[in-house]
């Protein structure tokens, strides 16, 4: 039996089965969590991971139906990451200077050194340069995937994570 797609799943919930929806934020729910939660500050994750599923709610009667529910579903979650972002600079607040996050300090202390320098790493490195990480080594996502989500060219999606590589290099050459 084939299991069913993403995007027979929205298809099936634009339908009016709410139970696919059930199904998609299941599949889904982590994998968005974790994206907008490597995006922005901790005390706006919540609300912008809420705002992402009200989205693909709202959007309901006027999704175009491309075959590429995942990719634009993190499309979404990047567009309200973006406006996030915009709206912290006119506000004055730093996006991301809450990097002392607050964290579960079991699951902390279980993580090796090298597992919590990476991500100190991955915390420093420019937005745009640890989504494009994110996407392409938690979610697998391809070049042609990551530059549909960030909106940008393919060139431009390569580039970005050939920074993050070289800085996550640099800053690490002491731990490998």
């Amino acid at each position: 039996m084939t299991p069913i797609t993403d995007d027979d799943l929205y298809r099936r919930y634009c339908s009016g089965n709410d139970r696919a929806f059930d199904q998609l934020y299941v599949r889904f729910k982590q994998p968005i969590y974790n994206y907008v939660r490597k995006s922005v500050p901790s005390h706006r994750v919540e609300e912008l991971f809420q705002d992402v599923w009200l989205k693909v709610i709202a959007s309901k009667t006027r999704y175009k139906d491309n075959g590429r529910f995942r990719q634009w579903l993190f499309t979404c979650a990047h567009h309200l990451i973006v406006d996030e972002y915009r709206r912290a600079s006119k506000v004055d607040e730093v996006p991301f200077s809450d990097k002392a996050k607050v964290t579960n300090n079991t699951a902390n202390e279980s993580k090796t050194n090298l597992q919590r320098k990476i991500d100190m790493v991955l915390d420093l490195l420019p937005n745009e340069q640890r989504q494009a990480f994110y996407l392409r080594h938690e979610l697998e996502c391809s070049i042609a995937e990551i530059a549909e989500i960030q909106a940008c060219n393919p060139e431009a999606a390569k580039s970005r994570l050939r920074y993050a590589y070289s800085k996550i290099k640099i800053q690490l050459e002491d731990e490998i």
